[in-house]
C-alpha cells in the first residue's frame, strides 16, 4: 500500500533483531515508530507527549501529573470509567504511565488478537478526554494518596529537596508529583481541560506501537486513529535560558537527615544540555571512570581506608535545558566521620582526569562494549520496550531511536575535556545525609518536611578541592580491560538441538499451538552434584546463564546461621569486586546470596571469559581471608539493612507477615537483627568450613554451551567444597507451608513500624490448597477476572488508597489469592470490611459475565501461559523454580494451557464459592493488617466476630498442620 505518512526514515537496529521498523511522521505531525514482529503474542503502544511538570502553573503544582491519571477516566467515545483498563484486563493487558520533568508517558499491552479495538481506545486520551467533574473529585484522593505514599520514602524525600533548594527561576526547583493541597480548588477541572489543550497537541506527540502485523497494516491502523488528533501547534516552553543553580546555589554545602539509617555523601555536577550530543557519550567517558570500581579507584581507596560501602556515578538528570553528574557514595561509620577527606580523595581522583587528558583508547574500549552489547541486544518486554522507545522518539534522530541509547560513534575530546573542567567545587553542591545531621539542620523541605541546613562551602575547603597539593599514591585511572569478549561462536555440537524457527504469534487455539520448548537435562547426577544442562536453541546469542545451588540445611537451620551464610556471601562479594567489576562492565556479571537451601551463585552473560570469572570466584570462597577491619564495616552493614527494613511501606510488611506466617521455618527480621548483633568474625570464620562441607551441588547451565564446558564449570565449582572431617549432621529440609483449617479466618494485627507514616496497610490471603495443573490454572483465571473490578471498585471508585493490588500466590507448591490495599483514609479492619463488600458483589459480577467476556480471559490467558520468552534468563529462571522445587515439571505452563482449555465458568465459581465467598463453609482466610498511629485507637468491631485473633506468629505456626513437600521423591 501507499504510505499515508507525510514523511518517512531508516532506523538504525541491531543486527540480531529481527523485527521490521519503520518511522513516519502523520500529516498531523504526529512521530510514529512501527514495529512489526510476527514472532510476537503480545501487542503494545506507547505515547509521549512532550511535556511534563515544568510547565505546571505555578499556582497549581501537579496538574501535568494530574492531567496523566484523568485521561484514565473515560473519553466522550469510551464515557465509563474503567472501559479502557477494562478491556486490557479482559484480553490479557494491562496499561501504566508516568510524568517526568519534560515528558508524559502512556503505554499498554495486550493480547495481540485485540491490538485494533486496544489502539482505538488508547487514541481517544489525545482525541476526546472527559475530565468528568464526579472522575475529578474522585481522583484528586489517588494523587494525594500517591504523595502521601511517598512521604516517608528516602528517595522521594531527597530528590525533592534538590528540587526545592534550586534556583525558583528554574521549573527544576517544582513539585511535581502534587497532592489535595495543591490541587484540591475550584479552577482545577478547568486547569485540566486548559493544560490538556494547551499542550496535548500532535506535534509535540511521539507514538511507538509494535504487532505482529505488518508495518502496512500497522501503519493504516494508526493512521486511521491517531489522525485526529489536533495540532494546536504547541510550543513548549525552552528553559534552557535558565539553569537550576545560579550563583548562590552553586559551591554550597547541605545537611540533611534521612528516614532510614543511612550514610552518604552526594556530589553533584551541572552540566549543559547534552541530548544533542549523544553520539559523543562524553558523560559515560567521565561516568565510567568516576564509577570504577577497579584496583586504583576512588571506591577501591575509599574501601582500604574503611570509609565506603559502595559507589555510583552517572548522570542524575538529563533534560533539554541541563544535565546533571552525580557521584553518590554509601559511607560506613567511620566514613561519615571521615566525610570530609572522603570528597578530598574524590577531587583528588578529578584531578588525575584532568591532568591525564581524555584518553581515546578508554572511550574505544566503551565504544567496544556499547557495540557488543547492541549487536546482542536481547528482546525486553513489548511494553518496555514502546514504553522506552516512545520517549526516545523526542531524544534521538528518527534513525537513532533505537540505537542512541547504546551506540558510541564520535569521539569529542574537547567535550570531554571542557566536561571534566566543570568538575569543579564551584560548580558543585554536595549533601551530606545522615543521622548525625539531626541537630545541625535548621529548617524544612516545603512537601516533604525533610530537615535540612545550607550553606556555601568553606572557602578553604573550595580551595582544596580546587588544586589539591597531595595525590593520593593508590589513585589511578583504571587499566585495561581483560574481561571484553572477542569469540561470539554458537555452540552447535553433535547432541545439541536446531535453532528454532521464527514462528509466528502464538494463538488459543490448541490445534495450532505447536509444543513446548525442549526442556534441560540431567548430564550429571551423583553424591556430590545434580547438574542440568540446556544448550540453547532459541535466542541464538553468545550468551550463558549458569546458576549453581550449595545444598546445605546448615545455611538456614538457626537464625544465626542464617545471618551467618549472608554475611559470608556479602564478605566473598566485597573481596573480590576489584576484579570481578571489570567483568560486570563488560556485560559478565555475577552474584552470592544466601537461600533458605544454601548458598546460590549466579553467573550471567557473554560466555567467553565466564571460566575465569567463576575460577575466580570459586577460588574466593574456597579461601577466603577476612580482614578483621571489612568484617566490621560489612557487619554493620547487613546490621542495617535489617534494621532499614523497619522503615518500609506498610502494604511491605503486610506481605511480609503473611509470608511469615505461612512459611516454617523461617527467620524474621527481627531475629536477625539480634542475631547479627551478636555475630563474631570469629563465629563466621569457624562457620564456613562447616557451611562448605558435606554440601550437594545443584546446577543448570543454559545457553551457549556444550555438555563438556558445562561439566568443567560444574567441576570448578566443586573445588569449593571442603574435604572436611567435620560431618555435617544437621537435619533439615525443604519449607513447609502452614495449612490453614477449612472455615476459619484468622486475623493478625500489629502497628506500622515507622510511626511517622500516615497509611495502613491489609493483606487477605485465601488458601486454596496442594497445587495441580488445573487448580493452579483456575486461579490464574479467577483472579485475572478479579484483577481490573477490584482495582476499579476498591481504588478507582472508593478512592482507598493508591495501592491496591490482587492476584495469586504460589509458595512451595501451595496456591492462594491475595488482595492488598494501602490507605491513608481507613483503618485496617475498615478495609477488611471494603474487600469482603467487594468479594460479595464480585460473585454475582462472576456469575452473569456472558460467555463471550469469559472466553476472552481464558484465551487470553492462555496465550499469556505459553508465550516465547523475551530473554533466556526468563527461560532459565523457569526452569530454576522446578529444579528448585525437585519438581521438574518443565512444561508445566502448557498443561496449565491445557488445563485451561477445559475450564468453565462453572468451575471457576464454584473455585470462588469453595476458597474465597465470605459465606463458604471450606474458605481458610488469613487477614494480615498494619496499623498507623493514626488508627491504633481505633475500635476493632468493625472486625468480623467469626475471625481469630493471632497474637503471636511464630505460636500460630506451631498450631497449624502443614501441607507435605512438594517435589518429594523427585530425585
Amino acid at each position: 500500500m501507499a504510505s499515508l505518512a507525510s514523511a518517512e526514515y531508516t532506523v538504525v537496529t541491531s543486527a540480531s533483531d529481527t523485527r521490521k521498523y519503520r518511522y513516519l511522521k502523520l500529516p498531523n505531525e504526529l512521530s510514529v515508530l512501527l514495529i512489526s514482529d510476527r514472532t510476537t503474542d503480545v501487542a503494545a503502544a506507547a505515547m509521549s507527549v512532550g511535556v511534563g511538570y515544568y510547565c505546571d502553573p505555578e499556582s497549581l503544582p501537579g496538574v501535568a501529573h494530574f492531567c496523566e491519571h484523568m485521561l484514565f477516566m473515560g473519553t466522550e467515545k469510551y464515557p465509563n470509567e474503567n472501559e479502557y483498563s477494562s478491556f486490557l484486563s479482559e484480553h490479557g493487558g494491562g496499561s501504566n504511565a508516568y510524568t517526568s520533568s519534560e515528558d508524559t508517558n502512556y503505554y499498554f499491552q495486550v493480547s495481540q488478537a485485540h491490538l485494533e479495538p486496544s489502539l482505538d481506545r488508547f487514541a481517544q486520551f489525545f482525541i476526546a478526554p472527559t475530565f468528568a467533574e464526579g472522575s475529578t473529585e474522585r481522583e484528586l484522593e489517588a494523587v494525594n494518596s500517591e504523595h502521601e505514599k511517598n512521604i516517608q520514602s528516602d528517595v522521594w524525600r531527597l530528590q525533592q529537596l534538590f528540587q526545592t533548594t534550586c534556583n525558583k527561576g528554574h521549573p527544576n526547583s517544582k513539585f511535581g508529583t502534587g497532592s489535595k493541597e495543591t490541587l484540591q480548588t475550584p479552577a482545577t477541572r478547568d486547569a485540566l481541560l486548559s493544560f490538556h489543550k494547551t499542550y496535548y497537541s500532535a506535534n509535540v506527540m511521539h507514538l511507538c506501537v509494535l504487532g505482529s502485523d505488518s508495518l502496512d497494516v500497522l501503519e493504516e491502523m494508526v493512521s486511521s486513529m491517531f489522525s485526529p488528533i489536533t495540532n494546536t501547534g504547541a510550543q513548549i516552553p525552552n528553559f534552557s535560558g535558565s539553569l537550576p543553580w545560579g550563583e548562590e546555589e552553586k559551591g554550597e554545602q547541605l545537611f540533611t537527615v534521612p528516614i532510614k539509617d543511612t550514610r552518604r555523601v552526594d556530589l553533584s555536577f551541572q552540566f549543559p544540555s547534552l541530548k544533542k550530543e549523544y553520539r559523543k557519550d562524553a558523560s559515560g567517558y567521565i561516568s565510567h571512570l568516576l564509577g570504577d570500581e577497579g584496583p586504583g579507584s576512588i571506591l577501591a581507596v575509599l574501601k582500604a581506608n574503611g570509609w565506603a560501602l559502595e559507589l555510583m556515578a552517572g548522570l542524575t538528570t538529563h533534560t533539554k535545558s541541563f544535565s546533571m553528574m552525580g557521584i553518590s557514595i554509601e559511607l560506613t561509620e567511620d566514613g561519615i566521620d571521615h566525610v570530609m577527606e572522603v570528597v578530598d580523595l574524590v577531587f583528588q581522583y578529578i584531578h588525575i582526569m584532568r591532568e591525564a587528558t581524555p584518553q581515546k583508547w578508554i572511550w574505544d574500549e566503551m565504544k567496544t562494549i556499547n557495540d557488543i552489547n547492541f549487536r546482542f541486544l536481547p528482546k525486553s518486554s513489548p511494553a518496555s520496550y514502546v514504553s522506552t522507545l516512545a520517549s526516545s522518539m523526542g531524544v534521538y534522530a528518527p534513525e537513532d531511536t533505537v540505537c542512541g541509547r547504546y551506540l558510541t560513534r564520535e569521539y569529542d575530546e574537547r567535550l570531554i575535556g571542557d566536561l571534566m573542567a566543570s568538575l569543579s567545587p564551584e560548580n558543585c553542591r554536595v549533601v551530606f545525609i545522615g543521622q548525625k545531621y539531626e541537630h545541625v539542620c535548621d529548617q524544612e523541605e516545603t512537601w516533604y518536611g525533610t530537615p535540612f541546613k545550607r550553606e556555601p562551602i568553606p572557602a578553604d575547603l573550595m580551595s582544596k578541592w580546587a588544586s589539591p597539593t597531595t595525590i593520593h599514591p593508590g589513585l589511578r585511572l583504571p587499566a585495561k580491560n581483560l574481561f571484553i569478549a572477542s569469540d561470539f561462536s554458537l555452540r552447535r555440537t553433535a547432541e545439541g538441538l536446531p535453532f528454532e524457527e521464527e514462528k509466528e504469534s502464538v494463538t488459543a487455539d490448541p490445534a495450532a499451538r505447536g509444543s513446548p520448548p525442549v526442556a534441560p537435562h540431567r548430564i550429571r547426577h551423583d553424591s556430590m552434584a545434580e547438574v542440568w544442562f540446556k544448550q540453547d536453541n532459541v535466542f541464538q546469542q553468545p550468551k550463558l546463564g549458569f546458576f549453581v545451588d550449595l545444598v546445605t540445611p546448615l545455611a538456614y537451620n538457626t537464625v544465626k546461621s542464617c545471618v551467618m551464610t549472608d554475611i559470608f556471601a556479602v564478605l566473598v562479594k566485597d573481596a573480590i569486586n576489584e576484579f570481578t567489576y571489570s567483568a560486570e562492565v563488560a556485560g559478565l556479571c555475577y552474584d552470592v546470596y544466601n537461600t533458605v537451601d544454601g548458598l546460590r551463585l549466579v553467573f550471567q552473560g557473554y560466555n567467553d571469559k565466564m571460566p575465569v570469572l567463576v575460577g575466580r570466584v570459586a577460588k574466593t570462597l574456597s579461601n577466603l581471608v577476612i580482614r578483621k577491619e571489612r568484617f566490621a564495616v560489612l557487619q554493620e552493614k547487613r546490621r542495617l539493612s535489617y534494621k532499614n527494613f523497619e522503615k518500609e511501606q506498610p502494604y511491605q510488611w503486610a506481605s511480609y507477615n503473611t509470608m511469615h506466617a505461612l512459611r516454617t521455618p523461617r527467620w524474621h527480621n527481627s531475629d536477625k537483627l539480634v542475631a547479627v548483633e551478636s555475630t563474631s568474625m570469629k563465629d563466621v570464620q569457624d562457620f564456613i568450613p562447616l557451611l562448605l562441607s558435606d554440601v550437594k551441588v545443584q546446577a543448570l547451565v543454559h545457553g551457549n554451551a556444550t555438555e563438556k564446558e558445562a561439566l568443567a564449570l560444574v567441576e570448578g565449582i566443586l573445588g569449593i567444597v571442603k574435604k572436611s572431617t567435620v560431618t555435617n549432621t544437621v537435619s533439615g529440609g525443604k519449607q513447609r507451608i502452614v495449612c490453614l483449617p477449612p472455615s476459619s479466618s484468622f486475623v493478625y494485627s500489629e502497628p506500622v513500624h515507622d510511626t511517622e507514616n500516615v497509611n495502613s496497610a491489609i493483606q487477605n490471603y485465601y488458601q486454596v490448597g496442594k497445587r495441580t495443573h488445573k487448580e493452579s490454572a483456575c486461579l490464574r483465571l479467577l483472579a485475572s477476572i478479579l484483577d481490573e473490578p477490584c482495582f476499579d471498585q476498591l481504588r478507582t471508585k472508593q478512592q482507598l488508597g493508591y495501592i491496591v493490588w490482587s492476584g495469586t500466590a504460589c509458595d512451595e507448591g501451595v496456591l492462594g489469592l491475595r488482595i492488598i490495599v494501602q490507605s491513608g483514609k481507613c483503618s485496617p479492619a475498615a478495609l477488611d470490611l471494603h474487600i469482603e463488600a467487594f468479594l460479595s458483589e464480585f460473585r454475582d459480577t462472576l456469575k452473569n459475565m456472558s460467555e463471550e467476556d469469559f472466553v476472552n480471559h481464558r484465551d487470553s490467558l492462555i496465550i499469556e501461559k505459553i508465550k516465547k520468552p523475551k530473554r533466556m534468563r526468563e527461560e532459565s529462571y523457569a526452569f530454576l523454580d522446578e529444579i528448585e522445587s525437585n519438581t521438574y515439571v518443565f512444561d508445566r505452563a502448557w498443561k496449565e494451557a491445557n488445563e485451561l482449555d477445559h475450564l468453565s465458568l462453572d468451575d471457576v465459581l464454584s473455585m470462588f464459592d469453595s476458597h474465597v465467598a465470605n459465606d463458604s463453609k471450606t474458605r481458610r482466610k488469613l487477614s494480615v493488617q498494619l496499623c498507623s498511629a493514626s488508627c491504633t485507637s481505633e475500635s476493632d468491631s468493625s472486625q468480623s466476630s467469626a475471625a481469630t485473633v493471632v497474637k503471636d506468629l511464630h505460636s500460630f505456626k506451631l498450631s497449624m498442620a502443614l501441607h507435605p513437600v512438594e517435589g518429594v521423591g523427585g530425585h
